[in-house]
């Protein structure tokens, strides 16, 4: 959230409860905004945390 808001772009945290979206941000003009799911993972490389994939990507 805090690079989006360094580049000059409206970000809050969603609301409890809202499902499939973490953060909610738009742009200075309001006149286009996105829904944005943040995912961690505590190890890099194979087996060992969240990876992206085609499925992932496409949501």
């Amino acid at each position: 959230m805090s690079f989006l808001l360094r580049h000059g772009f409206i970000a809050a945290l969603a609301p409890v409860g809202v499902p499939n979206c973490d953060i909610v941000v738009t742009n200075d003009n309001g006149d286009r905004h996105r829904a944005i799911q943040v995912k961690t993972g505590v190890e890099k490389g194979s087996g060992g945390g969240w990876q992206m994939n085609e499925k992932r990507e496409g949501k």
